[in-house]
């Protein structure tokens, strides 16, 4: 194998190291230690699959080297290896860029004396360092062989205090550069790639076809696609170069169902049948050394308790994501924020939350430096990625709880069940919001089935929820469930039409279903843009301009400008649409969304009644075409989520002073079948 080290890559990440150690992390992480001394040993396939040891020789020369030494010193590095690998390290020599302070020296072990003149060396380099009288070392890694083994006397012998900097290293290596983002947002698309085009559709068609397949079974088909290259080539388009010998699986996916669950990294999949009731999958890809990792949660025919504490988990995880992982937040705050948000919506739920809500990702799949805890004080920095890993565990459902809706016959299956949801979230710029790495979707109804009875009294619900534009997919046909594009769940299950008409949906309409997402996955294989990804690229430019024109609007005479002071300018009056409901449009309509552009307003339909919303009380809008149903939903300014720079004053004042006690609106969904504007 051909090996080739960047060398400028080295000499900055070297820096970057040595820069953190010697600056406020010295005293706080890295314990105190005048020098740093790292070594590995043979290779030991039964040693864990992550070690800061690897990550270190991965950062650094970007390959792992067993049997070295490197000592970390006030003045640079020094490294102690076989003139095999000296070999491939020497070019770094000439590498040094003018004006770098910083040393590389490169020891030949010698068999003959056992490295004794070696380690004299070693020990000498390290007591110049600093004070010269602690030595920070992998407290938790014992690398095994001779070599290892008589490294490990000659620091004994050495007398030096000793401290564990495992902790150092890993904040050290915690905000990412460019060159590590991109490979986390390549192995983020893989890892949503994984789920939304392998176990959505597999999980489908066992819940579809009443199958009894293994959880265990399921896992092997999702390692196959990474382990397969021709497999690998659905979860990416031709414009990604991506060379399969770079990819491989984090950990072991674990799919679970049948209320025993394992909410936490660890989670295996049994050998029992998945079970149409709550299923949680979590999976990762590895790709060049660096990790993503996502978990969702999917639910059919959830009783009521089952719902409300996923819509509150959901709230949660979209809380931390948009607005507390920001640069300069302490990790514990951001923790006890969250504790917080569960406890004031609901008590009884906080004690199944899970302790630690995440934890930092990068060339580890779980890096215990910036564990998401109460424990921890460290503080987010930019760059700094982090798998948001929010759960509820084993919530009891009563008896009552668990009986079925519309006094359906039967109970819930479940007597407890647990929830899940997983993402990698790369830090912002201070001020700027954290970007979201992997991408499903997480909204309830995208990931909830409903498979019921097939009344004709059930029906007949499901078209009143229909027009009343409830668009959660509760109906009690077999199933009302639709594939999202950004990959919800899926295709009609059983042969229930969700539609007005109520017709069944023919084999050749499910067909076509099947065909259509095939196309899609093609468009990908071959470079092109799918519809979806040509509607969300038309959505952006709709958003640009409805920027610019509002904030011409704006400076054309908006409160503000009209010389109003900044107190003035956010009186919440200037939000009122209608002083009186006989000043409302004559053609508002209970079943119709109607915007009244003079008074800056959109009429929605709700139980039956058109209710105003101003323009400013809207953060975004969006639209989705899937089959006949077109879908629209509505995204409300709301406490707890940032409001954007062309939000209105007089909206922000609102929020800042109710969000303490009141209750917001965060979204609304309409569906229809009428594709018709007035």
């Amino acid at each position: 194998m051909s090996i080739t080290i960047d060398g400028a890559l080295f000499w900055a990440r070297l820096q970057k190291v040595h820069g953190a150690w010697q600056g406020s992390l010295k005293n706080r992480s890295f314990g105190g230690a005048d020098a740093l001394f790292v070594v590995t040993g043979k290779i030991d396939d039964d040693a864990p699959p992550f070690q800061r040891s690897q990550s270190l020789h991965l950062f650094l020369i970007q390959y792992e080297f067993p049997e070295l030494a490197m000592l970390f010193t006030e003045t640079g590095l020094t490294i102690l290896s076989s003139d095999k690998k000296l070999k491939h390290l020497e070019p770094l020599l000439a590498a040094k860029p003018e004006g770098c302070a910083l040393s590389l020296a490169l020891l030949a072990r010698n068999k003959a004396d056992k490295n004794a003149e070696n380690y004299a060396t070693l020990l000498k380099l390290t007591k110049g360092s600093g004070k010269g009288e602690k030595l920070g070392v992998l407290g938790k890694e014992a690398p095994l062989g001779a070599f290892a083994e008589q490294t490990k006397e000659a620091v004994d012998a050495a007398g030096l205090e000793r401290a564990d900097v495992t902790k150092g290293f890993g904040l050290a290596l915690a905000p990412k550069d460019s060159v590590e983002l991109g490979h986390l947002r390549t192995a983020a698309k893989l890892t949503s790639r994984l789920l939304r085009k392998v176990f959505v559709d597999e999980m489908e068609t066992i819940i579809d076809e009443e199958k009894k397949v293994k959880h265990s079974t399921i896992a092997g088909k999702l390692n196959a696609h990474l382990e397969t290259p021709e497999k690998l080539k659905l979860l990416h388009s031709k414009k990604d170069v991506i060379d399969a010998d770079d990819v491989e699986a984090c950990f072991e996916p674990a799919v679970q169902s049948g209320g025993s669950y394992v909410t936490k990294l660890s989670a295996q999949s049994s050998d029992a049948p998945m079970t149409s009731d709550v299923v949680i999958a979590s999976m990762g890809v590895r790709y060049k050394s660096y990790c993503g990792m996502i978990a969702r949660t999917f639910m059919v025919d959830p009783v009521k308790k089952v719902e409300r504490a996923y819509l509150l988990l959901q709230s949660l995880h979209e809380y931390l994501c948009e607005s507390q992982l920001k640069a300069g937040a302490v990790v514990a705050d951001v923790v006890v924020a969250a504790q917080k948000f569960v406890k004031e919506r609901d008590p009884s739920l906080l004690p199944h939350l899970s302790k630690s809500i995440g934890w930092g990702v990068g060339l580890e799949i779980r890096d215990s430096a910036l564990t998401l805890d109460t424990k921890n004080e460290a503080k987010l920095q930019a760059g700094m990625c982090v798998t948001v890993c929010v759960s509820f565990s084993k919530v009891a459902l009563s008896a009552k709880e668990r009986k079925l809706a519309d006094g359906a016959a039967g109970s819930y299956p479940l007597e407890s069940f647990s929830l899940m949801l997983a993402d990698v979230v790369a830090v912002g710029e201070a001020g700027a919001p954290s970007e979201l790495l992997t991408k499903s979707e997480t909204r309830f109804d995208s990931v909830q089935y409903t498979l019921g009875g097939d009344s004709d009294e059930d029906e007949d619900e499901d078209d009143e929820d229909e027009a009343a534009g409830e668009g959660s997919g509760k109906g009690k046909g077999k199933a009302a469930a639709v594939k999202t594009e950004d990959g919800g769940p899926g295709s009609k299950l059983k042969t229930e039409s969700i539609y007005d008409d109520d017709k069944p949906l023919e084999q050749s309409e499910r067909s076509k279903l099947k065909a259509e997402r095939l196309r899609r996955q093609a468009a990908i294989a071959a470079g092109e843009q799918t519809e979806e990804e040509k509607r969300q690229e038309h959505q952006r430019e709709l958003i640009k301009q409805q920027a610019a024109e509002a904030a011409a609007m704006r400076k054309g005479g908006g409160p503000k400008d009209a010389g109003m002071t900044d107190e003035a300018a956010a009186d919440p009056k200037h939000l009122v649409s209608y002083k009186k409901m006989s000043t409302m449009p004559i053609k508002a309509s209970g079943s119709q969304i109607l915007c009244d552009s003079e008074k800056k307003t959109v009429l929605l339909p709700i139980n039956g009644v058109a209710v105003p919303f101003h323009i400013s009380t809207i953060k975004s809008v969006t639209k989705a075409q899937e089959g006949k149903v077109t879908t629209c939903r509505f995204n409300f300014y709301s406490a707890g989520a940032a409001l954007d720079k062309d939000s209105n004053p007089a909206m922000g004042a609102i929020v800042e002073k109710h969000k303490a006690q009141a209750w917001f609106l965060r979204e609304l969904s309409f569906r229809t079948q009428v594709r018709r504007t007035d």
